[in-house]
């Protein structure tokens, strides 16, 4: 009988028996933290695409308001608030599972709401006349950041997508290429006033 290869058989059963038996904790925590990062993912999409749904609300509310008042000849009431920061749950381990980078954008999210808020009070103090642009820019902008946000996550974690039943990204879009193409224009006619101002100053 082969006694040295029986002993190194029986050595490497037995130290494979024990890598095994490390591993199995290390492979059970990475599954599980694994899990918690896509709850905590799932929980933060749907905040995040509520908030979305909330801004979009907030820019047809604000529309409509415009054309009764265009109807009636009358100002506006415009709705200046944003809607406030979505609620992120209060998950340690699964902010400690996902991504840094995830975490990051998430966890910055709300000091982005504030300062556009900011960004429209501003124009409400100085340049009121302004008004439905900026809400419309900061309204979309944050909108759009919010789905956008909400959408990586779901793929990070392989979670089915989002199906709001209408076109919320698409209106969110488009009232910020809306706003867009207002400040460019609002810019031209600025210029075109100041160069005019020049002119006769000449």
């Amino acid at each position: 009988m082969d006694w040295g290869g029986l002993l190194r058989t029986v050595v490497g059963a037995g130290l494979g028996t024990a890598a095994v038996q490390a591993l199995i904790p290390i492979f059970r925590d990475m599954y599980q933290r694994r899990r918690d990062a896509a709850y905590l993912a799932l929980r933060l999409a749907v905040a995040l695409e509520s908030y979305a749904a909330a801004c979009a609300d907030l820019l047809n509310e604000n529309d409509n308001s415009i054309g009764k008042a265009r109807a009636y000849l009358e100002e506006p009431d415009l709705n200046p608030r944003l809607p406030p920061p979505p609620p992120y749950p209060d998950d340690q381990n699964g902010w400690r599972a996902i991504p840094s980078d995830l975490a990051s954008r998430c966890l910055g999210f709300p000091n982005k709401i504030c300062w556009s808020q900011a960004q429209i009070g501003f124009c409400i103090e100085n340049y009121p006349v302004d008004l439905p642009r900026v809400i419309d820019k900061e309204a979309s902008e944050r909108g759009l950041e919010a789905w956008t946000l909400a959408v990586e996550l779901r793929r990070t974690y392989h979670l089915e997508l989002a199906d709001p039943g209408w076109g919320l990204p698409e209106a969110l879009a488009a009232a910020q290429q809306k706003a867009i193409q207002a400040d460019i224009e609002q810019r031209a006619q600025s210029t075109d006033f100041l160069g005019d101002m020049t002119d006769r100053s000449a």
